[in-house]
């Protein structure tokens, strides 16, 4: 079966999400801005391939740094997100940011699936 397909729907979600944040770190590149897309290439793939169970929590952990980044350095996401004149910027950083709160949420609830889907069958 192809890995792909035989993913949770919150795992494949977790890796939708960190694709939309990598696509909106190349179009911030396109403007201009150099941000670390070649982690969140390499963590896309590892997340989506790699069929351990505590895969998903890679793909918690980055996206939440990252996050916590952007949220610290305020000046630059709230110069972003208002200047509608710069529109690569503005859509850039609005990709990341969904992509990135995605990968979070939907990181977390495949992480909780797969620890609750590889419990030991009780003794009876």
């Amino acid at each position: 079966m192809n890995q792909l397909t035989s993913l949770s729907r919150a795992k494949r979600l977790n890796v939708v999400g960190l694709l939309v944040a990598f696509i909106g770190l190349l179009i911030l590149i396109g403007s201009g801005i150099v941000p670390q897309s070649v982690l969140v290439l390499a963590l896309l793939l590892l997340v989506a391939f790699l069929p351990f169970r505590w895969t998903p929590i890679l793909g918690v952990v980055l996206p939440l740094f990252m996050l916590v980044g952007a949220i610290t350095s305020s000046a630059s996401l709230v110069s972003l997100l208002t200047n509608l004149a710069n529109t690569t910027g503005f859509l850039g950083m609005g990709l990341q940011m969904l992509g990135l709160i995605t990968a979070v949420l939907a990181g977390i609830v495949a992480t909780v699936q797969n620890y609750r889907s590889h419990r030991p069958a009780a003794s009876q």
